[in-house]
């Protein structure tokens, strides 16, 4: 309830753990809808958290989701232009820079180099 004090320890880590993943979901088809923006903005708050705490963990899951279409995409090996285009309509909806997804893209190929 709202006004309640958040809860402390291992409670509040479970449940910031739970924010986590509900972004990540909330990502994953690159928009965040209005219920799904309701509900995180409720645990916001049943947390505690401020908005500058609440915006890093949704920009860490804008990384992550975007990693991993980036993974999915760069499986085979190559990127073909439909797949370059779409990947680019997710970049700009997640609000991901040029710059990072550069860095992401190149995270990426390391790790299929290691993999060889």
């Amino acid at each position: 309830k709202e006004g309640q004090r958040p809860p402390a320890g291992d409670a509040k880590e479970q449940i910031l753990g739970l924010l986590a993943k509900l972004f990540q979901k909330a990502w994953e088809d690159g928009v965040i809808s209005p219920d799904e923006r309701g509900l995180l903005a409720v645990l916001k708050i049943e947390l505690g958290l401020s908005e500058q705490e609440f915006l890093k963990i949704e920009n860490e899951k804008k990384s992550t989701s975007y990693l991993g279409h980036l993974r999915e995409v760069w499986k085979d090996g190559l990127v073909i232009p439909e797949e370059a285009e779409r990947l680019e309509a997710l970049r700009k909806s997640l609000n991901i820079s040029a710059e990072e997804h550069l860095r992401l893209e190149a995270q990426i190929r390391k790790e299929m180099q290691e993999k060889k």
